[in-house]
């Protein structure tokens, strides 16, 4: 309700209580050598972040996002990796997805896949209705919404 009221303060001590009484044994997501990420994403985000491969690299892809059809065909919020012409190269659509948490419609996609040596997009959209800091029910685990890559270590 202090979303809808515009009391983002109060909204924020909630979000604080929330996360004190829910994910204080929640395993931490993000390990590895960090190569890119959007994280926080809010609503009607259209981001892009660039990276470079010098060498072949396998890595780990994880994204958030919201599945809003009721097959979870079809993403509101999610990402992608483009090549340096803004060729699609791998998308969180049409991935194995499973709850992150929260709301049923917040999922998530953890993936290892190993690319070529270019210059890469790392691309992350969201609708107008559900975000970051912008729940309209229950947030996903760490509130964390939006997509990263880390370098596997020792795999």
């Amino acid at each position: 309700m202090s979303i809808v009221t515009g009391d983002t303060a109060r909204a924020t001590q909630f979000y604080d209580l929330y996360a004190k009484l829910n994910f204080a044994n929640v395993e931490r997501l993000l390990i590895g050598q960090f190569i890119a990420g959007i994280r926080n994403a809010g609503n009607n985000q259209d981001i892009t972040k660039l990276f470079t491969l010098t060498k072949p690299t396998r890595f780990r892809v994880y994204g958030v996002g919201e599945n809003c059809s009721a097959d979870f065909t079809s993403w509101c919020d999610y990402g992608w990796i483009e090549d340096s012409t803004g060729r699609l190269i791998w998308q969180m659509q049409g991935q194995q997805a499973k709850h992150a948490g929260g709301v049923i419609k917040n999922q998530r996609v953890d993936k290892w896949i190993t690319l070529p040596a270019c210059v890469y997009k790392l691309r992350y959209k969201s609708d107008a209705g559900y975000a970051f800091n912008n729940w309209d029910s229950a947030p996903p685990d760490n509130f964390f919404w939006g997509i990263v890559l880390f370098r596997v270590i020792n795999k």
